[in-house]
């Protein structure tokens, strides 16, 4: 049976190449001429004062009317519509988005991308191979090691872009992410669509190059012990240090003095604590067995304790909703907000007693956040989020 509306079979790869040579949209151009491998697309935030949406977000609605998602009249408009571009190259093998060469720091921000080969894959069957034959080589134990820790680390790793791909997707609708709200939580049903939006329309309240890097302080019986600061996307938390082959950066729990009770404690961590900070927040997933409890801005009402399930990511802090307070506050119009992630670690007393004890605790906060509310002078603050 004919469908009464024509079923578009062009690849988002021909329409971009077409739209970018049409000329017809203001800054969208080839990067590199006469080559033709990347093009800049004017990326500049809708909450801007002097955004334009029919220049700045031509583009954008372009795509939306091309894939048959325009609706007249969207309220959510050029983010929406922004978003589903974004979200379309991210996923599309054949798009890699080039950061040194994009300008985000501009008056006319922009970025630039790159078109991959035709028919490019993720992974090349070289890679797979190699995998089994490292596999063959270990012990079942040591596998099931790494497969753990491997599939924690993506799922943790994709926080960034949180709906790059299409498990990913999945998993934010089916509410795998438990976390606290600063605000009415989106409909399901508008899936990436409407979480992307909400960070596009927040992000405009960020500092320049906001510092993501996590802060952690460690705690043993009431005594600070150790500071770090984790520069990497995510890092996992352990006892000792592992000979896994796994790229995740390894933060290593101090050496507690010997009989204290921290000491025992961290002989049970086992496969530790895989922690990841981004633009989205930080969040957590414990692989032990310990009983560990948590505490943040967005925990949820309640006396607690707030205890981590085993084997889930947690998100425990949420940037955009800390940034909206934080504009508040610089505007007086409310208090301080609070910007430190607690984890406690929780053991039974030795002895007939079995009462709870918690020798180790780990505070985390993301550095962008520590330096607005501790270093930047009260005059400086209103105009941080003004740009």
């Amino acid at each position: 049976m004919a469908s009464g509306r024509a079923r578009c079979t062009r690849k988002l790869r021909s329409w971009v190449v077409e739209q970018v040579e049409s000329g017809q949209f203001p800054g969208v151009c080839w990067d590199d001429e006469p080559a033709k491998t990347m093009f800049r697309i004017p990326w500049k935030h809708a909450g801007k004062q002097d955004f334009r949406e029919d220049q700045d977000a031509l583009f954008f609605k372009a795509w939306a009317v091309f894939k048959g998602k325009y609706k007249e009249g969207d309220t959510r408009g050029p983010a929406v519509w922004k978003t589903r571009l974004r979200c379309a190259l991210n996923k599309s093998p054949e798009f890699k988005e080039v950061p040194e060469r994009g300008r985000m720091d501009v008056a006319e921000p922009y970025k630039v991308y790159r078109l991959l080969p035709p028919g490019t894959l993720p992974a090349q069957p070289g890679t797979q191979k190699s995998s089994k034959r490292h596999r063959s080589s270990v012990s079942p134990q040591r596998e099931e090691e790494e497969e753990t820790v491997k599939s924690c680390t993506l799922s943790l790793s994709c926080l960034q872009d949180p709906f790059s791909n299409e498990e990913a997707r999945a998993a934010g609708r089916a509410g795998h992410l438990d976390s606290g709200s600063c605000s009415s939580s989106p409909d399901p049903q508008e899936g990436a669509d409407s979480t992307e939006a909400q960070e596009d329309q927040t992000e405009h309240l960020l500092p320049q190059n906001p510092d993501y890097s996590l802060l952690l302080t460690f705690i043993y019986s009431g005594r600070v012990v150790d500071q770090r600061q984790v520069d990497s996307l995510d890092c996992r938390l352990v006892a000792e240090a592992s000979s896994s082959e796994s790229t995740i950066t390894q933060v290593i729990f101090p050496k507690p003095d010997p009989g204290e009770p921290s000491q025992r404690l961290l002989s049970q961590l086992e496969k530790g604590i895989l922690v990841a900070s981004n633009s989205r927040g930080v969040f957590v997933q414990r692989l032990c067995p310990i009983p560990i409890s948590w505490n943040a801005p967005q925990a949820p009402p309640g006396p607690g304790p707030h205890l981590l399930p085993s084997n889930k990511c947690m998100e425990l802090f949420k940037t955009a909703c800390f940034c909206r307070d934080f504009d508040r506050y610089s505007q007086g119009l409310g208090p301080p907000p609070k910007s430190q992630v607690t984890l406690h670690f929780w053991e039974e007393s030795p002895g007939p007693s079995h009462t709870l004890q918690n020798p180790i605790t780990v505070q985390m906060e993301q550095a962008f956040a520590r330096h607005l509310l501790k270093e930047t002078p009260e005059e400086q603050r209103a105009p941080l989020f003004l740009m």
